[in-house]
């Protein structure tokens, strides 16, 4: 479907812009179901782990928007970590609300190993300057010191704490 393919006035390469919208369109929508994800350019129905029908594979595809959008590199030792955990869940929106990269941070294993061991409580996002906190509802504090603990870009802080202060809300 190429405009130039069409012979005649505007009115008769209407109809393909209007199927061009109408496709978009509806990638649109399929993009935003949870059924289906998006990697790079292309739309793939999205996962399941075949030993529990119920449970999403977690998006690659937002996993690498964290790392491009903060800039950061692959580095050992460190840890991607959803801060809400997506075993919060309790259907595939909220799963897909929880798999996004504003609700990831690139951590250090001793710090993602202590709240794994805090049940995954600490889920609410604040910060001091750079340093982030990770708290629980009972006062208990993981402090999180930028390029030491956390790899993370003061770009998207704001849009971070604002979408960690909606999924809890």
């Amino acid at each position: 479907m190429q405009p130039k393919n069409y012979s005649g006035n505007k009115t008769k390469k209407r109809d393909f812009h209007n199927w061009k919208n109408k496709v978009e369109q509806v990638f649109s929508l399929i993009k935003q179901t949870i059924y289906f994800e998006q990697r790079k350019d292309d739309i793939f129905p999205r996962e399941f782990d075949k030993t529990n029908n119920k449970r999403l594979i977690r998006s690659e595809y937002e996993k690498s928007l964290y790392f491009k959008n903060h800039k950061v590199q692959r580095t050992d030792g460190f840890e991607l970590h959803h801060i809400v955990p997506l075993s919060w869940a309790e259907n595939l929106i909220q799963f897909k609300l929880l798999d996004e990269w504003r609700n990831m941070l690139y951590i250090d294993g001793f710090n993602h190993a202590k709240i794994t061991q805090n049940q995954n409580r600490n889920v609410c996002l604040s910060n001091n300057n750079e340093t982030l906190i990770l708290s629980d509802f009972k006062g208990n504090n993981i402090i999180l010191e930028k390029d030491q603990n956390v790899l993370y870009s003061n770009v998207h802080l704001e849009a971070m704490l604002c979408y960690n202060k909606q999924l809890l809300t």
